[in-house]
């Protein structure tokens, strides 16, 4: 246990942590997205892929795999234009020519699945978000071609790691192993 450590949580963008770990303005950061990051302590946690959300009562529930042209003209939840992970999507929908209609923009994933639930539209989300949603309003299902997410935690370029964030990377490592044991990851 550490009794003494002084814990901050603040959610930003990838680039922001990116940014916040090389200007060394926070001694840990954890990133979605494929790691390019150039740190000599960076360790990925967990790759998944992004899952699509549907309402639980929408007509393609009934699928197990979506596809691209399954969306043409759905309402759909996205990711902001400064996240890497929207111009990968887009770039996805464009090739396939298929035309989305964009009105909700967020970038926490399980603010998506909230809009999900409210039948707002449809969405591409983490796994994480999918473990952690605690609803019966949304059906997640493997979306093609898959876009494949890495969860990262990066330390300073010039920090050494900390026994604390020894114990804290172990502490991580565990909880997303006992949350994916027992559960079905599409």
């Amino acid at each position: 246990t550490h009794e003494q450590a002084q814990i901050t949580l603040m959610v930003q963008s990838s680039r922001e942590v990116v940014d916040a770990i090389a200007g060394e303005r926070c001694d840990l950061g954890f990133i979605a997205q494929p790691n390019a990051y150039p740190s000599p302590w960076g360790e990925k946690i967990i790759t998944s892929h992004l899952l699509c959300a549907l309402p639980s009562n929408h007509r393609l529930c009934s699928k197990e795999v979506i596809v691209p042209e399954d969306l043409e003209r759905e309402e759909f939840i996205s990711f902001p234009h400064t996240v890497a992970s929207r111009q990968h999507i887009d770039a996805i929908f464009a090739a396939h020519s298929i035309e989305r209609v964009l009105n909700i923009e967020t970038q926490l994933s399980m603010a998506m699945c909230k809009f999900v639930e409210q039948g707002a539209g449809i969405a591409l989300v983490d796994m994480i978000s999918m473990l952690e949603y605690q609803g019966n309003g949304i059906v997640f299902r493997r979306f093609q071609p898959a876009i494949e997410m890495d969860f990262t935690m990066l330390l300073p370029p010039q920090k050494k790691i900390s026994k604390f964030h020894e114990c804290f990377l172990q502490h991580i490592k565990l909880f997303i192993d006992q949350e994916t044991k027992n559960k079905t990851l599409i």
